[in-house]
């Protein structure tokens, strides 16, 4: 994710700087691919003049990857990661003209990526309701509605948000709640207020109630139309609960709101903000990224909802992020009483792609 401030700039030097070594071995295998390509198929006889020219442009097409936010660094990722998949294949089947002929010129490579491309296209735009069912003795037939991730006019403009609300608002939720990133730095002024006033408009019983997301400030661009200071008024003009490390009680059930990790890093501990909570109505703690589980199952929370991951998005990002982290990327998880569920969003950012996961609304139903 991008880093903001002088500190957050430094970051992100070194991670570029960091990542021109992968980059500088990539694009030695892009200079054996082409140089393989000229030779076999356009019989260009490589001097050492032509072989420093090919290295220059291969260095050329591959430095721009360095800006992995970037759709150029997607799509020459993806066109790698999918030749050197065929350069496997091509070890069986090279003996085959056909399917030299359509490795080594890249058409392989490049309709695979199509289809990829294209399936990630259709999956990020067909929105899913997700179910689950918990059990609680302190609450009987709780309808919960969670929003997150909707990343406002990266893939959903303000007819369709309209028509997901009319969609959601037939569920008949008694409460909904929105775990953040309902916009981003993106997200142009008048859609911001639009979202904020459509999602304001869903039916509910017992209120709809938000939490910040780590890209709802807008901070990671100086040409972003709002702030967060914006979106906290534009929410609470239409009647939404902004909850900024904050907890409020609606008959049986306490609904706690916790500052995002990357937003307040001075923001209070779990211990804090439960302290005094009580136990006896049924705890909900939102966090806009699915951190502190085990510590929140221990102090008495019945049910914890985040977002953050968008269940990978690319893949393989979640495989990774649930190798390296003890993350719940995507689902649920059950500690005795407790349950923490992680939706991948209705939506998802920076590119309107998703290949891994889905696209969702969540429907939790507290029996």
């Amino acid at each position: 994710m991008p880093a903001t401030g002088e500190k957050g700039g430094n970051k992100m030097i070194y991670m570029m700087l960091g990542l021109l070594i992968p980059i500088g071995l990539t694009s030695c295998y892009v200079y054996f691919f082409i140089k393989r390509f000229l030779t076999e198929f356009m019989h260009v006889e490589f001097s050492k003049r032509r072989k420093i020219i090919l290295h220059g442009v291969t260095l050329v097409l591959s430095l721009p990857a360095v800006n992995v936010f970037g759709i150029y660094a997607i799509v020459y990722l993806h066109l790698l990661v999918i030749s050197m998949v065929l350069e496997l294949i091509n070890l069986v089947l090279r003996r085959y003209k056909w399917f030299r002929f359509g490795f080594g010129t890249g058409i392989f490579s490049l309709v695979i990526m199509l289809m990829i491309f294209g399936y990630g296209y259709y999956n990020i735009n067909k929105v899913n309701e997700t179910e689950y069912t918990l059990t609680s003795s302190k609450v009987d037939g709780l309808k919960i509605l969670q929003i997150t991730d909707l990343h406002m006019s990266n893939a959903i403009d303000q007819q369709e948000l309209k028509e997901y609300c009319n969609e959601m608002s037939k569920l008949e939720p008694d409460i909904v709640v929105l775990t953040g990133d309902i916009v981003d730095e993106r997200t142009p002024l008048e859609d911001m207020k639009a979202a904020c006033e459509m999602l304001s408009k869903i039916s509910n019983k017992k209120g709809i109630y938000y939490v910040f997301g780590n890209h709802d400030p807008a901070s990671y661009s100086t040409h972003s139309q709002f702030n967060a200071a914006d979106v906290e008024k534009e929410f609470v003009s239409h009647g939404v609960t902004v909850l900024k490390d904050q907890a409020v009680t609606v008959d049986d059930v306490t609904i706690v709101g916790r500052m995002d990790a990357s937003v307040d890093r001075s923001r209070m501990s779990s211990e804090e903000l439960l302290k005094g909570i009580d136990k006896d109505k049924y705890v909900i703690l939102l966090d806009h990224q699915p951190l502190d589980i085990d510590k929140n199952a221990s102090l008495g929370v019945d049910l914890q909802l985040s977002g953050h991951t968008h269940g990978g998005q690319l893949f393989p990002l979640r495989e990774v992020q649930t190798l390296f982290t003890n993350t719940l990327v995507y689902g649920k998880r059950t500690i005795n009483d407790f349950t923490a569920i992680t939706s991948s969003g209705i939506s998802a950012w920076g590119y309107p792609l998703r290949t891994e996961g889905k696209s969702e609304y969540v429907l939790i139903t507290v029996e």
